[in-house]
């Protein structure tokens, strides 16, 4: 019998590993101009010289601590109506995004989520064998 829970125990762990490996999210690929502009406003050397919608993918794609932390939003966005390709009343917090680009639950929780079931149930399974040692 104990072989038998072993082996279960193991099929257990690997059905949780496979399933944690399966889990990602599509994320939209963002234009190389939107690096570029990332990368320019990083130099202060940022400049009116690119399409509206690498300023949209720019502002897009900053970092949460980027976008609480520092003006680069707005910075770019400032850019961005200079050049005159963008209205000066966007507004950031409405902004419709495309399905793809949006994560409901990061991979990276889901990739923890799933490594904490599968040593849970490895503990548990453990217990179960300890204790059925014991009688």
């Amino acid at each position: 019998m104990q072989v038998k829970a072993r082996r279960s125990l193991l099929a257990l762990a690997a059905v949780a590993l496979v399933v944690a490996a399966g889990c990602t999210y599509p994320t939209a690929a963002r234009p190389a101009c939107a690096d570029a502009i990332l990368e320019d406003w990083t130099n202060g050397a940022l400049q009116p010289a690119y399409p509206a919608d690498c300023y949209d993918a720019a502002i897009d794609a900053l970092p949460e601590d980027l976008r609480a932390y520092t003006s680069a939003a707005d910075d770019i966005s400032r850019v961005a109506v200079a050049a005159g390709r963008v209205a000066p009343t966007r507004e950031l917090a409405s902004a419709h995004a495309d399905e793809t680009s949006v994560r409901a639950v990061p991979p990276a929780l889901v990739f923890l989520v799933a490594f904490v079931t599968a040593l849970t149930a490895t503990g548990l399974g453990a217990a179960l064998l300890r204790r059925r040692r014991t009688r």
